[in-house]
C-alpha cells in the first residue's frame, strides 16, 4: 500500500483530520500548522486535496493516463 493509500484510508476512516493532513483548520499555535503530512513531505498538497475530495491519487491517475495514451487509448 502506498503512503497516499494509507493516509487516504485513515482519513476516510476518521483517523486523520484535515489539520493533520495539511494544516487546514488548525488553531493558532497548533503543532499541526507545521507538522502535518504535507509539511513533513509525506504527501503533496495536490494529494492532500485529492484525499479530502475522495479522489484517486493524482500522480497515479496521471501515470495511468499516460500509459493509456502510449498504448493507443485516449
Amino acid at each position: 500500500m502506498s503512503k497516499y493509500d494509507d493516509i487516504a484510508q485513515r482519513y476516510a476512516d476518521g483517523g486523520v483530520r484535515d489539520d493533520q493532513l495539511d494544516g487546514t483548520g488548525a488553531e493558532t499555535g497548533s503543532v499541526y500548522l507545521t507538522r502535518n503530512y504535507v509539511a513533513l513531505g509525506a504527501i503533496t498538497q495536490e494529494q492532500a486535496n485529492a484525499i479530502r475530495a475522495g479522489a484517486v491519487d493524482p500522480e497515479t491517475a496521471d501515470m495511468l493516463a499516460a500509459i493509456n495514451i502510449y498504448e493507443g487509448g485516449e
